[in-house]
C-alpha cells in the first residue's frame, strides 16, 4: 500500500517531528584496494531502527525525501521494545524515516527527516519516547448543541487557522485528531447555535490522548 507522506495532518498544524536519532554513522564498507582478495568498497547504505519507547513499532517507512508517499511497510512483524532492525541496500542519497505505534486508542507517529546517507555508511535511528505524537479528540457533550467548527491553534500563534472539520458534530458526537506534536494548544469550539466555547492552553503530550468535552 502506498501512503502519502503527511496527507493525514492538519492542514493548521504541521507536524515534523525528528525522532532523537542519531546520524552518527558506522562505515560499513571494508577494503580499500583493487588488489585480489580485496572487497570492494560498498555502493550503498543501511538505517538501523532501535525501538527505545516502551512500546512495540507497529510500522516503520523508509523513502527519499523527495517521494510523494512513504510506501511500503518494512517490518515484517512487530519491533518490539528493545529490539532494533537493520535495513540495507539504499543509494546515497537524503532520506526521511517514520515509525508508527498503534496504540490502544490512539496511533502515534515519529519522524526522522532529511537523513544524508552515504555509501557504506549505517544510519541509526534512535527511537524514543519524546519523539511521538500525540492526539486530540474533542466531545460533543452538549445535549442540544451541533459542533460547526474545531479550531485549534498553538498558544503562540496568534490566529485560530483552519476550521478543522468538513461536516457538523452531533450531541454525544466526537471527532479524534492525530499525529499533534505535543505542546499547549488553544481550542475554540464554534457552535451552529449560541457562543462559542474556548478552551485554552490544553495540553498535549507524546503517545498520548488528549480527551476535551465540549459544552
Amino acid at each position: 500500500m502506498r501512503l502519502v507522506k503527511f496527507g493525514n495532518l492538519l492542514p493548521v498544524i504541521l507536524i515534523f517531528l525528528l525522532v532523537a536519532c542519531g546520524d552518527d554513522a558506522t562505515n560499513t564498507s571494508s577494503g580499500s584496494g583493487a588488489g585480489l582478495g580485496s572487497t570492494p568498497p560498498s555502493t550503498t547504505g543501511a538505517f538501523l531502527l532501535a525501538n527505545q519507547t516502551g512500546l512495540p513499532i507497529d510500522v516503520a517507512n523508509i523513502s527519499l525525501s523527495s517521494a510523494p508517499s512513504w510506501g511500503d511497510n518494512l517490518l515484517s512483524s512487530i519491533l518490539g521494545d528493545g529490539a532494533s532492525q537493520t535495513f540495507s541496500g539504499y543509494a546515497p542519497g537524503t532520506y526521511d524515516g517514520r515509525a508508527v505505534i498503534i496504540g490502544v486508542y490512539s496511533i502515534y507517529f515519529g519522524y526522522s527527516l532529511g537523513m544524508n546517507l552515504s555509501a557504506g555508511q549505517t544510519i541509526t535511528v534512535n527511537s524514543v519516547p519524546s519523539a511521538y505524537s500525540g492526539s486530540i479528540k474533542i466531545l460533543n457533550n452538549s445535549s442540544t448543541r451541533t459542533i460547526s467548527g474545531i479550531y485549534i491553534s498553538p498558544v503562540t500563534a496568534t490566529t485560530w487557522g483552519a476550521n478543522q472539520i468538513t461536516s457538523n458534530i452531533a450531541p454525544s458526537g466526537s471527532m479524534h485528531f492525530y499525529d499533534i506534536v505535543p505542546g499547549n494548544y488553544d481550542i475554540k469550539i464554534v457552535w451552529t447555535s449560541g457562543t462559542d466555547s474556548t478552551y485554552p492552553a490544553v495540553n498535549v503530550s507524546f503517545l498520548t490522548l488528549t480527551t476535551q468535552g465540549a459544552n
